[in-house]
């Protein structure tokens, strides 16, 4: 079991396409936990805004704040926030605000 911070309120998984890493979208912390899937662990956690969802590559992830009208573009290399992009409303795509 990885254990996630409390009050992380966790919405989301993605695994990235070579399989060992996994993004943690936690809508209740606005921040996105790195786990490294082959020690099964929190590697870090990034703060990205509010309500994050994630869509990640192999070294880079998006991540859209839906809360915020932001996307963040995330270096998993470094686990760093490369670039935040101001997109308006509803940058998810949908649901209810």
């Amino acid at each position: 079991m990885i254990a996630l911070a409390q009050g992380a309120n966790p919405q989301g998984i993605a695994v990235t396409a070579d399989g060992t890493t996994a993004l943690v979208a936690e809508s209740g912390s606005g921040k996105v936990a790195v786990l490294n899937l082959a020690k099964f662990m929190v590697t870090t956690e990034i703060a990205t805004g509010r309500a994050p969802r994630t869509s990640p590559g192999t070294t880079e992830a998006v991540v859209v704040n839906t809360d915020n009208d932001t996307v963040s573009i995330l270096n998993l290399t470094n686990n760093t926030i490369q670039t935040t992009l101001t997109v308006g409303p509803r940058a998810g795509g949908g649901g209810n605000r």
